[in-house]
């Protein structure tokens, strides 16, 4: 069973599917701290109720891509 990383993104309200890319903590705890590959499945939530389901697109530099579905109320 695979495992789904989390992780907490601003503005889920006004997001489209498609993909998103991550700077900051957010990055830095996906790629250096839990390791993630292209193919890693996530979910990123805003703390206020939405959700996205997705996977990781790339890992650069400083960076994460993400590839999200639409997101929906969780």
């Amino acid at each position: 069973m695979s495992r789904v990383h989390r992780v907490r993104v601003s503005d889920l309200v006004r997001a489209v599917p498609g993909e998103r890319d991550l700077r900051g903590p957010e990055a830095h705890h996906l790629a250096r701290v839990l390791r993630v590959r292209p193919g890693d499945a996530v979910q990123v939530f805003d703390g206020g109720g939405r959700i996205a389901d997705g996977t990781v697109a790339r890992v650069d530099g400083d960076g994460v891509v993400l590839s999200l579905e639409a997101p929906r109320d969780g």
